[in-house]
């Protein structure tokens, strides 16, 4: 899409809107019969159909358009997405659309969705991700229920006239959220760098109790990670996600450090490589 500079129409021919401002006029090249076309601030008159060319005449400052086709899915175009905030009064366009006819489904540039995922890596885990696109923007947050324990660990607390061991097993979860920038890659594939901000809960099950009333169940790290979320659509509201991370550790709490010391795969809940397999729904 962009300004057809030589084309005068919209000067000379103005179509007016209720204020009676003057419209831009967008001559969409597209070599399909039966298109209707959608505005949110709607269409200013009838559409002329030109041999393939379509003139449609549009409010000043609309910032995008829907195109439905009789055999196809809508099309939504952006103008940002062709560095046009939005439609001048008594300008033209000149938009072209190349309709896919195998059905491939296109990336909605703004939309919500939730991801049901699966994690596998240093620490294996079953969790959920809601987020959202904004055209490029990409925010994200997600929660994560680990799915093994770590092994038995020995405790004795030397400060009490207690000699009897207290042991624990672990169990982790995961909080974090993520921005990043995407990029479209295609018809139905998408790439998103991520950086992301977590905290890794630590939670453990007394196995071996002593008399002291000793406590080592909660702990906590945070953590950084770099990601790639890798995008497939299947459908215009149903898609896979692959996304490789790396995490690593900012800080940790006495008792997490304590127990990851002498434990790497505790060690690994918080940091290390994982890659995240996820379906998502889109809206």
């Amino acid at each position: 899409m962009e300004i057809s500079p030589l084309d005068i129409e919209a000067r000379t021919s103005p179509r007016l809107d209720n204020n009676g401002t003057a419209g831009a006029l967008i001559k969409i090249q597209l070599p399909e019969d039966g298109a209707t076309f959608e505005t949110p601030l709607g269409i200013l008159g009838d559409v002329a159909d030109n041999n393939g060319e379509y003139w449609v005449y549009i409010p000043d400052k609309t910032k995008q358009i829907t195109i439905k086709l009789p055999k196809s899915l809508p099309i939504t175009v952006y103008f940002a997405d062709y560095n046009i905030k939005w439609l001048e009064s008594k300008t033209n366009y000149i938009l072209q659309v190349v309709v896919n006819q195998e059905g491939i489904s296109h990336f909605k540039r703004n939309c919500l969705y939730a991801e049901p995922k699966f994690q596998l890596g240093g620490l294996t885990a079953f969790g959920v991700s809601i987020g959202g696109f904004k055209n490029h923007l990409n925010v994200e947050l997600s929660y994560l229920v680990g799915l093994s324990r770590s092994e038995e660990i020995f405790w004795n607390n030397s400060s009490i006239e207690d000699s009897s061991l207290h042991s624990y097993t672990y169990k982790s979860t995961q909080m974090e959220g993520k921005i990043g920038y995407a990029f479209y890659i295609g018809k139905p594939f998408r790439v998103t760098p991520q950086f992301g901000l977590g905290v890794v809960g630590l939670n453990g099950t007394e196995k071996q109790i002593g008399t002291s009333g000793f406590d080592a169940k909660d702990g906590y790290a945070l953590n950084t990670s770099i990601s790639v979320r890798l995008d497939y659509l299947i459908l215009p509201w149903l898609g896979v996600g692959f996304s490789p991370e790396y995490s690593l550790v900012l800080s940790k709490s006495d008792m997490f450090e304590r127990v990851s010391d002498v434990s790497s795969k505790i060690d690994g809940f918080s940091k290390g490589f994982n890659v995240k397999l996820g379906l998502f729904f889109t809206i």
